[in-house]
């Protein structure tokens, strides 16, 4: 359903240069679009730590990786240390305004500095299971 929700959308918005893939990030990440993607955006995915191992692999260097961290206004060290290991850095940490919602939610933006090392990510629900 949902990747036919997509393609509706891209053919109602005449988007060029998108397609839609039925894969996970842990497939996608270890095969054909590895390192390719110049932006990549995540939000009700998985907490943090587990969204910067789906992501950032994909990313090509230089490109941005967009987590939409709810309530939590900046990562941790910890997260901080996974975005690095992985090859990340964190560009920015903002407030995101909701309408009609009288609380504030986050946005990080990291940006891929250097190669991810072969082993990320892992294997499928691995990341969720035992993050690292």
């Amino acid at each position: 359903r949902r990747i036919e929700f997509l393609a509706n959308a891209i053919d109602r918005f005449r988007l060029q240069r998108v397609s839609v893939e039925k894969t996970t990030a842990e497939t996608a990440g270890r095969r054909q679009h590895r390192e390719s993607a110049a932006t990549v955006t995540i939000r009700a995915v998985a907490p943090p730590i587990t969204a910067l191992e789906l992501g950032v692999p994909l990313l090509k260097i230089g490109g941005k990786l967009l987590i939409y961290a709810g309530r939590q206004a900046a990562p941790s060290e910890h997260e901080l240390e996974v975005a690095h290991l992985l090859g990340g850095a964190l560009v920015e940490a903002s407030v995101v305004p909701v309408p009609y919602l009288a609380a504030v939610r986050h946005a990080w933006w990291f940006e891929k500095r250097k190669a991810t090392p072969e082993e990320y990510p892992r294997r499928a629900k691995l990341a969720s299971k035992h993050p690292l």
